[in-house]
């Protein structure tokens, strides 16, 4: 007897993603208007406020120029350095 899994799959969609989305919504752009600025497809800027691909960060700075927000990168340090 054979069984069939059934199997989700979750994508967790970054921070950075949703927010940029949700401004773009907030602006009434669609997203081949930033495309378009951004010098991509439509498919693409799909793909990265879905979490599906990870834009390199001069895209994601683009991004956020094109709907005149900002990037901020904040570097903490998880645990702290243990000396000899």
């Amino acid at each position: 007897m054979m069984r069939t899994l059934h199997t989700e799959k979750i994508v967790i969609v970054p921070s950075y993603a949703a927010a940029l989305k949700a401004r773009r919504l907030r602006l009434g752009f669609r997203q081949q208007e930033i495309a378009d600025k951004l010098n991509i497809s439509a498919m693409g800027l799909s793909y990265f406020e879905s979490g599906k691909r990870i834009p390199k960060i001069d895209v994601l700075e683009e991004w956020a120029n094109a709907l005149e927000a900002e990037v901020w990168i904040d570097i903490k340090e998880l645990s702290p350095r243990l000396n000899p």
